[in-house]
């Protein structure tokens, strides 16, 4: 299968083709967000399932929030599981920009959603 690429404004957010400066970037896998949360110490939580292709640490991916999408590097991937079940999932968790990005996203609650993941 052929590789899909994305143009992206560095800013974060998809922009018309005739902004000046772009990334390409190629979508290596699909993860569904099946839940969101913060852990003390860890802020944001994103957990669900790989679809299809491959997460990776270093990689990005790029969200609903419910009134803006956000773009964010995956700083850490995780396998948990849930005992009572024995289903296992997985949760990523992200490098900020900054503190107050950091700050602003801490306690974001997520809707359920298939992203992307993609790598330049």
């Amino acid at each position: 299968m052929a590789p899909i690429y994305i143009a992206s404004h560095p800013g974060g957010r998809n922009r018309s083709l005739n902004c000046s400066l772009y990334l390409v970037m190629a979508v290596i896998g699909k993860f569904k967000i099946t839940d969101s949360f913060k852990i003390t110490g860890r802020d944001l939580v994103v957990i669900g399932d790989i679809l299809e292709g491959k997460v990776k640490v270093g990689s990005f991916t790029t969200f609903n929030t419910g009134p803006k999408d956000i773009t964010l590097k995956i700083g850490s991937v995780e396998m948990g599981d849930k005992m009572s079940s024995g289903e296992y999932f997985v949760g990523l968790l992200f490098a900020y920009k900054n503190e107050d990005e950091k700050k602003e996203l801490k306690s974001l609650k997520l809707p359920e959603q298939i992203i992307d993941i993609v790598e330049d």
